[in-house]
């Protein structure tokens, strides 16, 4: 493994190589990298983080089931949108915000069309029921 990355120090502009290197999980680095200038050997902490497939692998790993599935992101937007459809009297006010949301995944492309399409249909079909069950 190269233990150059293409991150340049910020106060001299030389490239820095890796120091150190933790992997919390299968799409985060957590990286100490320092400067090799000898006159300004600065450190910082550094995090590479896998955040979208490019091309999808030919050869799976069964341990990364979804890139999308690991992230933090992922999972809040998966909780809010199941707690709205189990309690759906609580999603009149919660609906635009998870909609903000979706689309804010997008525009960072942290989710395609499709998938912001299905979470958007999720919610929409909700408003296809009473939001008052017992009637």
């Amino acid at each position: 493994m190269s233990r150059s990355i293409g991150i340049y120090c910020p106060h001299c502009g030389t490239r820095m190589y890796v120091n150190g290197r933790k992997q919390p999980s299968p799409v985060l680095h957590k990286l100490v990298v320092s400067c090799k200038n000898q006159r300004c050997l600065a450190s910082y902490n550094a995090h590479v983080e896998i955040v979208s497939a490019i091309q999808k692998s030919l050869t799976p790993s069964d341990e990364v089931s979804s890139i999308q599935n690991l992230h933090p992101w992922f999972k809040e937007l998966e909780f809010l949108v199941q707690s709205i459809e189990v309690n759906p009297s609580a999603a009149k006010d919660s609906i635009g915000h998870i909609k903000g949301f979706i689309q804010a995944l997008q525009i960072c492309s942290l989710i395609d069309l499709s998938e912001a399409q299905r979470y958007t249909r999720r919610i929409n079909n909700l408003s296809l029921f009473p939001t008052d069950m017992t009637q």
